[in-house]
């Protein structure tokens, strides 16, 4: 059982090597860890060990949420609204996680997230780091060095890194294997962003004709859906031709935990299409190009826009 021999080697000077390996594969399939009961019962040291790391693929504001959760078990007679906390109660769960909190690489998350998620805990928090995750979000130039990115991102708000392996893995076949984050085999490069680029035709054009190899995700309002088109060959307005390798999928509320929805092409005939009113009534859009690290055929896609 793997998190037995975790638990052996864990604190054990001379099954370091051991340590390392564990901490590496949590590292590469952290719902393998975070999803799991046994992530409750870990112990602080071992999960401090975890947030240190610069390799561990998870999004931040998910990796906060955990943190989270795990303070709850260890202190399981607190309402889980903060709102509620006496100070004893706020003191309690702040000494839970004082070791973890100053690994949270808060800048990591949008300000969004940081409001929504964070918030509400401000005060287990120490004093000088809220006001520096704070005048950070004011003056990012200004505070560029407050954290270190860890080693894979993807300059999205819509999809986290597990997402983005499963996007991966479609990609190229897999669609029941899916890669880790780590083995991703691509560089995801964004090319426009709806809520700050805005949702025109022409912009949506300028940025993105002629690039081949992309992938365009939309986020509906009303239900938190994410739906996404994977374009194998050239965004051309007019580009008349097929590719089988396309595809369409989504998430269902954008969760991880929901199983996505994959569409292939079947028939031989052209394959995807976007309407020229596609631009109005996105609650998000965002374009990305796939640049392969390894070297990948291209074809063509016809496309009505």
């Amino acid at each position: 059982n793997f998190y037995r021999i975790l638990d052996f080697a864990f604190g054990r000077i001379a099954y370091k090597p051991l340590q390392d390996y564990c901490l590496g594969a949590i590292c590469a399939d952290p719902s393998s860890v975070f999803d799991s009961d046994y992530f409750y019962c870990m112990d602080v040291n071992m999960l401090t060990s975890l947030l240190k790391r610069d390799d561990l693929g998870i999004d931040e504001v998910e990796l906060w949420n955990n943190v989270i959760k795990w303070g709850f078990v260890q202190n399981p007679t607190l309402f889980e609204d903060p709102a509620k906390w006496t100070p004893e109660f706020t003191a309690t769960f702040q000494q839970s996680l004082a070791d973890c909190i100053p690994l949270i690489r808060f800048t990591l998350m949008t300000p969004a997230q940081f409001r929504e998620k964070v918030w509400p805990f401000k005060d287990i928090l120490p004093a000088d780091l809220y006001d520096s995750v704070l005048w950070y979000f004011l003056m990012p130039e200004a505070q560029s060095n407050l954290f270190t990115p860890r080693l894979k991102t993807i300059d999205s708000k819509l999809i986290t890194l597990k997402q983005a392996a499963m996007i991966a893995s479609w990609i190229d076949q897999k669609d029941d294997k899916f890669y880790t984050y780590t083995e991703i085999p691509y560089d995801f490069t964004l090319l426009m962003r709806g809520s700050e680029d805005g949702y025109s035709q022409n912009i949506l054009h300028q940025r993105c004709g002629g690039q081949e190899k992309t992938f365009l995700l939309l986020k509906i309002k009303t239900t938190q859906e994410i739906f996404g088109m994977y374009i194998s060959g050239i965004w051309n307005v007019t580009a008349s031709a097929r590719a089988h390798d396309s595809f369409m999928f989504s998430f269902s509320e954008g969760k991880e935990t929901t199983k996505p929805v994959l569409s292939r092409v079947r028939s031989s005939g052209y394959d995807l299409a976007l309407s020229r009113g596609m631009d109005r009534g996105m609650g998000e859009l965002e374009m990305f190009k796939v640049s392969p690290k390894f070297g990948v055929s291209s074809t063509s896609l016809p496309l009505t826009l």
